[in-house]
């Protein structure tokens, strides 16, 4: 979990940057989904199918990196 969906789920610099120029767009983008391959939707879409087997596991280790 630490090595492969935390540091994919962070936001990187381009991500800021992207928010900071145009923070409407880039929420709307992020809500809709523009992202369909992303490395953050597929870090998330990897914790929702481990959720589907393992949902109190998944839950403890996640919240212990919040």
């Amino acid at each position: 979990c630490e090595k492969i969906v935390i540091p994919n789920l962070m936001l990187r610099e381009w991500d800021q940057e992207n928010f900071e120029d145009n923070p409407l767009d880039y929420i709307r983008g992020d809500m809709e989904g523009s992202d369909k391959e992303s490395r953050r939707k597929t870090a998330c879409d990897l914790i929702r199918s481990m959720c589907k087997l393992f949902e109190a596991d998944v839950t403890q280790i996640c919240l212990g990196f919040m």
